[in-house]
């Protein structure tokens, strides 16, 4: 059964109300877990990036976002490719609008997690996602994992 959640805040950052429904809910955030796939807030990520911006979607792009959860694809990388490009850049805008106060905040697997998602949705393009958050504090967090990547 989904487990999708109602955003109640429309102007609430995206990402910080993830984080404390994955707590709350006791979602998965193990990138790669082979035991449950993240599937809740995988889902909750692409279903609340669709509530924050409703205007942007075709109204059957929910019939479209159940078949894909029932056989387990509901990946933001597996979306049709318009609206994976309005859902980066829905989250990206979520990702950007955080503080340097908020990422030390927020459980850093989680983040990575998201940070992750929109990367694989990006053809794991880091040069993108650096572009695309270059000049906002998260940038500097996807710097990190980069280097870290880099590394081993």
């Amino acid at each position: 059964m989904m487990n999708l959640i109602k955003l109640v805040d429309i102007e609430a950052n995206l990402i910080k109300f993830l984080a404390n429904s994955s707590i709350y809910h006791n979602w998965c955030f193990q990138y790669g877990c082979t035991t449950c796939g993240a599937k809740d807030l995988r889902a909750n990520i692409i279903d609340s990036a669709i509530q924050k911006k409703e205007h942007k979607f075709r109204k059957d792009i929910r019939i479209t976002f159940e078949f894909k959860f029932i056989h387990n694809e509901l990946m933001l990388f597996k979306m049709p490719d318009e609206e994976k490009k309005t859902l980066i850049e829905i989250i990206c805008n979520e990702l950007k609008s955080l503080t340097k106060e908020d990422i030390q905040k927020l459980n850093s697997e989680f983040l990575r997690f998201i940070v992750l998602e929109v990367w694989m949705a990006l053809n794991n393009n880091t040069k993108e996602i650096l572009r695309i958050t270059e000049g906002h504090e998260i940038f500097n967090f996807i710097q990190q994992m980069d280097r870290h990547y880099r590394r081993i």
